[in-house]
């Protein structure tokens, strides 16, 4: 394969509000955090069954995400640490430093 170019096929195209902070994937998901928020989508989907965080106005912004398995790690700027269970939608563990 030395010296020939392979063909890379998108298989889900996404626009995304604001400056691209970090991004992160598994073999499922990806997100994406942009201007203290967090865009949760899998990779190939295209329907933009997206989920959103933070989830409401009184929640600070995110400055950090890490993504294992079926866990969403997301801290915030007071360093607040908030794990997601994506596979069930819920929160399951605060932590505050």
């Amino acid at each position: 394969m030395e010296g020939k170019l392979q063909m890379v096929t998108p298989v889900c195209k996404r626009d995304y509000f604001g400056t691209i902070k970090q991004t992160v994937m598994n073999d499922l998901w990806t997100a994406v955090l942009t201007d203290g928020k967090v865009t949760l989508h899998m990779i190939e989907d295209s329907q933009g069954n997206d989920r959103r965080f933070p989830q409401s106005d009184q929640d600070k912004p995110l400055t950090y995400i890490a993504l294992a398995n079926s866990f969403l790690y997301m801290v915030d700027n007071t360093g607040k640490l908030r794990i997601y269970l994506i596979d069930d939608n819920t929160f399951i563990s605060e932590h505050r430093s």
